[in-house]
C-alpha cells in the first residue's frame, strides 16, 4: 500500500527465513539444536504465513479483490506494509521472543531473502 513501483501490483514471494539464535553453549557444544529452530519458528511461519496471502490489513483494495474469489483463500491480514524490512522486523521483535521465552537462546538477527541475492535484515542491538 502506498507504493508506486512493479511491487505495487499484487504477486507473491517465495521467501528464506535466515535465522541467528545466540546463547552459551550446551553440554554437547550447541546453542540450540537447528532442528528446535526449525519446529518453533518453522511451524509458526507454516501456521501463520506460509502458502497464504500477506498483505496490510487497512489496504482495502486489496480486502476488495478478494471478496471476488468463491473458493477459500489463506488471507494473512498484518498490522504493517508487507515488506521484507517489516516482516523481518515482526520476526525479531515480536514472533521471536514470544517463540523462544522459555528457552536459553536469543534470536539476534533475522534476514528474509525476497530472491537467493536480495535479503532484508533486522539485527537485533
Amino acid at each position: 500500500m502506498n507504493y508506486t513501483g512493479a511491487c505495487a501490483n499484487v504477486h507473491g514471494h517465495n521467501y528464506v527465513v535466515e535465522v541467528t539464535a545466540t546463547g552459551s553453549l550446551d553440554v554437547s557444544g550447541f546453542v540450540v539444536d537447528f532442528s528446535e529452530l526449525k519446529k518453533q519458528l518453522g511451524a509458526w511461519l507454516d501456521k501463520h504465513w506460509d502458502h497464504g496471502f500477506l498483505f496490510y490489513e487497512k489496504d482495502d483494495a486489496v480486502w476488495s479483490a478478494f471478496h471476488a474469489f468463491t473458493q477459500p483463500q489463506k488471507l494473512c491480514p498484518l498490522p504493517f506494509n508487507p515488506t521484507a524490512e517489516n516482516l523481518a522486523e515482526h520476526l525479531l521483535n515480536q514472533v521471536c521472543p514470544n517463540l523462544f521465552k522459555d528457552s536459553s537462546i536469543t534470536i539476534t538477527r533475522i534476514r528474509i531473502y525476497e530472491t537467493e541475492n536480495c535479503y532484508a535484515e533486522a539485527i537485533r542491538d
